[in-house]
């Protein structure tokens, strides 16, 4: 069995019944301009009411909830390859139509985030140091991914108008989508990372 299959486990369809319909609320809500027409002080509060909403379904939905405590802990990291999509970032970026501070920042972050969760997921990385070293990943993914979204908020708050291209479809999914899930899993690794540790220190 090759060392991805082994990590790789489907989920329940309770998963299922969350991430589709939200998936295409969010493309529904971006491609018909209903989020250009929000304040961009809204956005950071739309952020977090998502991620805290999957959170507390994920939680306190028992199959969901039992799923993500007994699944391959790399399988949460390795979700993190979707931000991968920080080259789209970069490229749009050059193009003119985000400012190049968000663009260079957010784009190249979530290149270097993702290649660390391959790394730390496939890694030849022994026992307890593969907790450690997904911890300190972890770490350094949140950050990067609370700082972009400070930086998104600032220069929106602030009036910049290339921000606004951020709220048009497809770049809409990230706010409306990709960074609550994201952020959202972030936390549930700090979770089971947390609750690893007598086992990890015994």
């Amino acid at each position: 069995m090759s060392p991805l299959r082994s990590i790789l486990r489907p989920p329940p369809r309770q998963f299922h019944a969350i991430i589709w319909p939200w998936l295409g609320l969010a493309i529904f809500i971006g491609w018909s301009g209903l989020l250009v027409r929000l304040p961009m002080p809204v956005i950071p509060g739309l952020i977090a009411a998502l991620t805290i909403l999957l959170l507390l379904t994920c939680l306190h939905w028992s199959p969901l909830r039992h799923w993500l405590d007994t699944i391959d802990l790399r399988m949460l990291v390795l979700l993190h390859l979707l931000r991968l999509l920080g080259i789209w970032l970069l490229v749009v970026g050059a193009h003119g139509r985000l400012p190049t501070e968000f663009a260079r920042t957010g784009g190249w972050g979530d290149i270097v985030v993702a290649v660390l969760a391959l790394a730390v997921a496939l890694g030849p990385i022994p026992g307890v140091y593969r907790h450690h070293a997904i911890l300190v990943w972890n770490i350094i993914g949140l950050v990067d991914l609370l700082f972009v979204a400070a930086t998104a908020a600032s220069l929106g708050i602030g009036g910049h108008p290339l921000m606004r291209h951020m709220l048009e479809f497809p770049l809409s999914l990230l706010p409306s989508f990709l960074v609550p899930l994201l952020i959202a899993t972030h936390l549930l690794v700090f979770r089971r990372l947390w609750r690893s540790v007598p086992a990890v220190t015994s």
